[in-house]
C-alpha cells in the first residue's frame, strides 16, 4: 500500500530534481512540496505600510516606481508579525520577499505583488546574502524590460530593492485584436526582404509600457535575417502600430525570446 509519507518523499525527490535542473540553490527550495509562495500572503493584505523614513529611496522620474531602495532593515516593522517571523525561520525566501512587497504594496504602486510578480531566479552569494529575482507580470502576461530584485542579508531581513518596472496596469487590454500572423505581416511590410510571411519570426504577447501613453498589449516579434542579425520589433496588438524596432544580435541556438535590447541599471 502506497502511504502518504511515501507520496511526500515521492514529491520532494521530484520537485529537487526538476528545480536542480534549471540551477536553483539549496536555499531556492523554499520547503518545495509543502506550500506555495503565495500560501500565507492574504495575511499581509491587510497591511498598507509606510517605507522607512531613514531609508535611501529613489524613484522612476516618468511613473514614480521605486528603482533604488535601502536600510538597515527595511522589514524591521514587520518582525513583530508572528507570520512574517515564522517565515524568515522556515527561510521561505521568495514568500518572504512578497510578504513584504505586499504590505508596502502602495509605496510599490502594485496592487498584488503576489499575483503580479513571478520569480526569475533565487540565489545566495558567498557572504550569504541572498537575491531574489522577480519578472513582472499582468494577467500572466509578461510586462517587457520589467523587474525587481530584492535582496535579503543572512537574518533574512529585507536590507535591498532595485528595479524597473511599472504600477499595476489596471486598465491595459489582455485579449489582442490582432493575431500573430497578422502582427508577422506588418514586420513583413516594413522589413520588406524577409518575405511576405516573415518566415522563421517569432513572437510573444507582452505588455509594453512606453514613457507616454500608457502601457499597452504587444506583440513582440524576432525577425532574423541571418544567424547572428536581425530586427525586433513590438507591435501594438490592437491597432498593428510600430511601437519599437531596435536591430539586434543573436545566436542560433538561443530562444530569440531570451535576447533583451534594455537591461536593468
Amino acid at each position: 500500500m502506497v502511504t502518504s509519507m511515501t507520496i511526500h518523499l515521492f514529491l520532494l525527490f521530484l520537485c529537487i530534481l526538476v528545480l536542480g535542473e534549471i540551477g536553483f540553490p539549496a536555499r531556492a527550495f523554499n520547503n518545495c512540496g509543502t506550500q506555495s509562495t503565495s500560501t500565507h500572503l492574504a495575511d499581509f493584505l491587510n497591511l498598507d505600510m509606510p517605507l522607512p523614513s531613514d531609508a535611501d529611496i529613489r524613484r522612476d522620474e516618468n511613473n514614480e516606481t521605486i528603482i533604488f531602495l535601502r536600510g538597515d532593515n527595511l522589514s524591521e516593522g514587520m518582525e513583530g508579525d508572528q507570520n512574517f517571523r515564522m517565515l524568515q525561520s522556515k527561510n521561505s525566501l521568495a514568500e518572504i520577499t512578497l510578504a513584504y512587497l505586499t504590505a508596502h504594496r502602495s509605496a510599490f504602486k502594485l496592487m498584488r505583488p503576489s499575483q503580479e510578480l513571478s520569480v526569475s531566479s533565487v540565489t545566495t552569494d558567498d557572504l550569504g546574502l541572498t537575491h531574489i529575482k522577480f519578472q513582472q507580470v499582468f494577467e500572466s502576461i509578461p510586462v517587457w524590460a520589467s523587474e525587481i530584485i530584492v535582496h535579503l542579508n543572512q537574518a533574512n531581513q529585507v536590507v535591498l530593492m532595485q528595479g524597473r518596472y511599472i504600477p499595476t496596469p489596471e486598465n491595459v487590454a489582455t485579449r489582442p485584436v490582432l493575431n500573430e500572423g497578422q502582427a508577422f505581416r506588418m514586420v513583413a511590410e516594413d522589413l520588406k526582404n524577409i518575405g511576405p510571411d516573415c518566415r522563421n519570426c517569432r513572437s510573444e504577447l507582452i505588455i509594453f509600457a512606453q514613457s507616454e501613453g500608457g502601457p499597452r498589449l504587444a506583440y513582440r516579434v524576432l525577425a532574423p535575417l541571418s544567424v547572428p542579425e536581425g530586427w525586433a520589433y513590438v507591435i501594438d496588438a490592437e491597432t498593428g502600430e510600430i511601437l519599437e524596432k531596435l536591430p539586434t544580435v543573436y545566436n542560433g541556438g538561443v530562444s530569440p525570446m531570451q535576447i533583451k535590447e534594455r537591461r536593468i541599471d
